[in-house]
């Protein structure tokens, strides 16, 4: 276990450390780890968004519209919906005392299975969004010191 200096708020544990997946996930041993980390941990929040541990209203995402079918079914459709939420004036933030295990790409990479590369799928969807992100916001993201996406130069081109 260890906490990256360039992704505050972030632990990284091997993927295998209370199982690969979610039918071998030790559930328990995760819990116990999950409620002494948030006993050490103090109690600030930190400017922070990513893929799937986001909690939002209903409302909010009918306001922008949801994930852009465009990105579907794999990548850039996390910073399509971050940049919409911050210029729609969401902010996001990551209380230290919460704990969120995800499974990292698992269902859609599948590394292990490929000798440590993404599947062909993925590397498909990869280029293809890029361009397609490219399209519409004229420029890859850029990120704070926190490695949270910024939307101040993003401009929607569609």
């Amino acid at each position: 276990m260890f906490n990256s200096p360039d992704r505050v708020g972030t632990v990284l544990i091997p993927p295998d450390a209370f199982g690969g997946y979610w039918d071998t996930f030790d559930r328990d041993r995760f819990e116990t780890w999950a409620e002494q980390l948030k006993e050490i941990n103090s109690n600030q929040e930190i400017s922070k968004g990513e893929g799937v541990s986001g909690l939002v209203t209903k409302k909010l995402w009918d306001e922008i519209g949801g994930n852009d079918p465009r990105f579907a079914p794999t990548s850039w459709d996390d910073h399509d919906l971050f940049i919409r939420m911050l210029q729609h004036g969401v902010r996001f933030i990551m209380p230290t005392k919460s704990v969120v295990w995800h499974f990292g790409a698992r269902g859609s990479h599948r590394l292990e299975e490929n000798n440590g590369k993404s599947s062909e799928r993925q590397m498909k969807a990869e280029k293809e969004n890029i361009r397609k992100w490219l399209e519409k916001w004229g420029a890859l993201p850029t990120f704070d010191e926190y490695g949270m996406i910024r939307s101040t130069e993003m401009r929607c081109n569609i």
